[in-house]
């Protein structure tokens, strides 16, 4: 995943470099902008998920635990 960002990085600065206009340079740093915003979302979507998994995975581990508890 930081591989990718790095690339997506570099790109980025490659057509930052090629602008010939200031429309050229700021739809080019529009896109950057969508791009990191898109990634960021992304992510914290699988960190949700991630979370939400373990939460439940310890909830039953819990759960497992109390029921062998002898009452």
């Amino acid at each position: 995943m930081v591989r990718q960002q790095f690339e997506k990085h570099i790109d980025h600065l490659n057509r930052l470099w090629t602008c010939r206009t200031p429309q050229d340079f700021a739809a080019v740093q529009s896109d950057m902008v969508r791009e990191t915003v898109e990634t960021a979302l992304e992510s914290s979507r699988r960190i949700a998920d991630l979370s939400l998994k373990m939460v439940d995975d310890t909830g039953k581990r819990i759960k497992q635990t109390m029921d062998q508890i002898p009452r």
